[in-house]
């Protein structure tokens, strides 16, 4: 088979299509031949060494990927040549302790395609039965490959983690972006308000189109500005922020008292200070704590920072936000999940988001 791989870490020269030996398809496995394959951020630090974890060169990436099965395992029932499939991008063992108690996010043994074993940057994958996921045309394989990081990690957030209810009004920063895309269509089917940013004007069409009810540029037009005139000057009860960066304190000021700040946080190394970070303060003048959970083996894993803003910083100016009382109910909430392999990081959908792409861990949990 055809495959692109890398045999050192690096940018995107060192990239290789080159021909690799067929895999094997095991009794319990199926064979899918490679139609649609998603890319992720978290590919783009696995290939430049900065996501921790050493990979055999050469080594083909690729979480996402959707096509149709060509070999059956002979153990393997319920699916047949030529079905439309996808696959769970991290699946448990089913067998150890964790998986018996009906927790497969706390499996020890979790497997991440392309990250634990070659993924869909190539034109054949093995799967194993029990990661397999029925499509019903291949009309679904563009979609199937491309939507399973970003809107677990999107829905986890706005529904999960946020509790956005109906009649709401909600503030998704930077919407534009695959996961903020997807949040606006969760925090839409919740029944809330929807206020999108957009860095750029002729993006505002494109997340309308999503389900926004108000769309701002936030170079044109500073956010608590924005937002206060949408609500009234009451603010938003809740941010779901995939961004973080220099406008983490703007998105906080811009909260009704008690109201919630959901953001996806990088975990597998240290950030320089552009990035929303756990091991640091980010970019607002809120601090996040220093110490958390680490990384599990997985997509670049990150963990979802609960803030609720006390009724005294309501009004707050732009870009600033007091951290609430030490052991106040309104004080950060890290949200603690899976152990794999010994680490910890978030259950459900963890996300990985940048300034340029996002990327997200998911367990079979994650789509109860």
């Amino acid at each position: 088979m055809r495959a692109a791989t890398f045999r050192e870490y690096g940018g995107p020269e060192v990239m290789r299509w080159e021909q690799l030996d067929d895999p094997v398809c095991d009794r319990d496995e199926v064979i899918v031949r490679v139609r649609a394959c998603g890319l992720n951020h978290s590919d783009l630090d696995s290939r430049a060494g900065s996501s921790r974890w050493p990979f055999t060169m050469p080594w083909v990436l690729g979480a996402e990927f959707a096509g149709s099965v060509v070999a059956v395992g002979a153990e393997v029932e319920g699916i047949a040549d030529g079905d439309p499939v996808t696959a769970y991008q991290q699946f448990a063992c089913g067998t150890c302790a964790a998986c018996g108690r009906w927790r497969p996010d706390l499996c020890e043994r979790f497997v991440v395609f392309g990250t634990d074993r070659w993924g869909g940057y190539a034109e054949l994958v093995a799967v194993p039965a029990r990661a397999v996921i029925p499509l019903r045309s291949p009309d679904d394989f563009v979609t199937a490959a491309a939507a399973q990081c970003v809107v677990s990690t999107a829905w986890s957030m706005v529904v999960s983690v946020a509790a956005v209810r109906a009649g709401e009004t909600v503030l998704v920063p930077s919407a534009s972006g695959g996961v903020a895309g997807a949040a606006v269509q969760a925090a839409r089917l919740s029944g809330a308000r929807v206020i999108a940013s957009v860095g750029a004007p002729d993006k505002a069409d494109a997340v309308r189109a999503l389900g926004a009810d108000v769309v701002f540029c936030y170079r044109d037009t500073p956010v608590a500005e924005a937002v206060a005139g949408v609500t009234g000057g009451r603010g938003v009860d809740a941010v779901i922020d995939t961004t973080g960066g220099p406008r983490f304190g703007e998105h906080l000021a811009a909260m009704a008292p008690d109201g919630r700040s959901k953001s996806t946080t990088r975990r597998h190394r240290p950030t320089s200070g552009r990035t929303t970070s756990s091991r640091g303060r980010p970019c607002g003048s809120a601090t996040i704590p220093r110490s958390g959970p680490a990384v599990t083996r997985g997509a670049s894993a990150s963990s979802a920072i609960a803030w609720r803003t006390p009724a005294s910083s309501a009004g707050v100016p732009s870009g600033t936000a007091s951290r609430p009382p030490r052991g106040s109910r309104r004080s950060w909430i890290p949200r603690r999940g899976r152990r794999s392999g010994g680490r910890r990081s978030t259950r459900c959908g963890a996300a990985a988001p940048s300034r340029r792409g996002t990327a997200a861990s998911i367990s079979p949990a994650a789509l109860r």
